[in-house]
């Protein structure tokens, strides 16, 4: 019985020595036969200031993931701050994608495939209206992209930063110089493209925005804070009454055109009294001008 019990032990041996040389080969030669690590990385977010956004202002997060060939692996929902593993075995690297307020509503994210290229995705404003055509404001988006191996075995930070600019227009002595408080008045602004590819870059066909504006306590006529792909190209600022265009905009009083900068806030104070005058200033995110009554 114990010459038996020896004998299975001189089996086993050379199969425990075997199992040894397998898995010494994955650590010194063959890397491509081993499995590979999760890829770990913490999405932040950043204002134009680079300062840190937190949790309040970055409400949702999503990861879209890629191959090596820019193919569509899958998506991951996580929070800014986190440190997440995204778990592909068998891919040396990939490129990731983060869109932050994405699912927030007031755009449309793509619904990828598996095997959709990076290329083929964009994010797509809603169109309100196909006469002109309009679009509505987006969410406070946020986009960051980074190419990631399974050699780092660091937390890689992925940057997010803001996708849009934002804008706030209002008028003084609107009424008077239509002649008639009656009928719609409304401010187009003019113009930008309807996407964003997963670069960040504008992509897809000219789009008009209409904000919301009404009449405050002092007869200014104001819109709301409204968000939008900022163009590449100066705007300009439509005024109509009765769906008539009163005057267009494309500078202030000193010749400065109207750019909507990413990450900021564009105010316009277009006063009708006497000569049309125009000031204008870059705020930052969400500050809006108090504009005074001289």
């Amino acid at each position: 019985m114990q010459k038996n019990k020896f004998h299975s032990c001189l089996q086993i041996v050379p199969l425990l020595l075997f199992m040894a040389f397998v898995s010494a080969s994955c650590i010194k030669d063959d890397l491509s036969q081993c499995e590979k690590p999760a890829f770990s990385l913490q999405v932040r977010a950043y204002d134009a200031d680079n300062r840190p956004l937190g949790p309040d202002v970055v409400k949702d997060v999503t990861l879209y993931i890629f191959d090596k060939n820019k193919l569509f692996l899958g998506t991951q929902d996580i929070r800014v701050n986190e440190t997440v593993t995204a778990d592909f075995p068998g891919h040396e690297s990939l490129t990731l994608v983060a869109w932050g307020n994405g699912g927030q509503g007031h755009q449309t994210m793509p619904a990828l495939r598996q095997g959709d290229h990076l290329e083929t995705a964009f994010v797509s404003l809603i169109h309100t209206r196909t006469s002109l055509p309009v679009a509505g404001s987006p969410d406070d988006l946020l986009h960051g992209i980074i190419d990631i191996s399974s050699g780092d075995t660091s937390v890689e930070e992925l940057p997010m930063r803001r996708m849009t600019g934002s804008v706030a227009i209002t008028a003084r002595h609107l009424r008077q110089y239509a002649g008639s408080g009656e009928g719609e008045f409304r401010y187009v602004l003019r113009k930008s493209t309807d996407k964003l590819d997963f670069y960040g870059k504008p992509n897809g066909s000219e789009v008009c925005y209409s904000p919301e504006a009404a009449f405050d306590a002092n007869d200014d006529f104001v819109s709301s804070i409204f968000h939008v792909f900022p163009p590449e190209h100066d705007i300009r600022i439509d005024i109509y009454h009765r769906d008539v265009l009163m005057t267009t905009v494309i500078s202030d009083s000193k010749g400065n055109p109207l750019r909507v900068e990413t990450g900021r806030l564009l105010n316009v104070l277009i006063d009708f009294r006497g000569d049309i005058s125009v000031d204008m200033t870059v705020s930052e995110w969400g500050k809006k001008e108090i504009w005074k009554e001289f």
